[in-house]
Parts: structure tokens; sequence; C-alpha cells
């Protein structure tokens, strides 16, 4: 189960490096939880790092689109919504993969 979700992230953080067109960046993280299936203590330490780096890029993110938003006039409670879904799961994620198997 960890890994369906931990893949899940990863593929939303390869999305938006995808579209920002850094595909060698989106292939790197749609591979990483392929680690998963090696069950000792560096891969999970590998994967929390990832976890904690897509919750910064999300945060940037975040920052970033309610700027642009700002300067634009127009309202951010979709976007908002949206990212803050995101960040929300990032985060249970990063907790499931702490917990103890």
């Amino acid at each position: 189960m960890i890994f369906i979700i931990t893949e899940i992230n990863f593929l939303l953080l390869a999305a938006h490096f995808f579209r920002r067109g850094n595909i060698v960046t989106a292939i790197f993280l749609l591979l990483l939880p392929l680690i998963l299936f090696y069950k000792n203590r560096i891969s999970k330490i590998l994967i929390q790092i990832g976890l904690i780096f897509s919750l910064l890029i999300w945060s940037a993110t975040f920052l970033e689109i309610w700027s642009l938003y700002s300067q634009i006039h127009k309202p951010f409670s979709k976007a908002a919504a949206i990212i803050i879904c995101v960040i929300i799961f990032n985060i249970i994620n990063l907790l499931l993969c702490n917990k103890k198997a």
C-alpha cells in the first residue's frame, strides 16, 4: 500500500516537473519509488528525503502561484485548495513512511 501512495505522490511531482519541461527530473521521480522494493533503511531514508523535497517544491509552487494570482487580481481559492490538498497528501505519505513497519 505504501508503494502505491508513494508512487502517486512522486507521479504528481513528476507531472509538475514535466509541465515545466524538466523531463530528466520527471523520469527520475517516476523511478524513485522503485527503491521501496529493497527493504532496507537506506531506501526508506531516500524516499523520506524525496518526500521532504516534494513538500518544499509544493510549498514554493503555492507561493509562486499566490504571487502570480495576486498580481493579476484573480481569485486564488481554487488553486489554493488544490495545492493544499497535494501538500496534505504529501504530509500523510511522509508520516506513513516514517511509521515502523
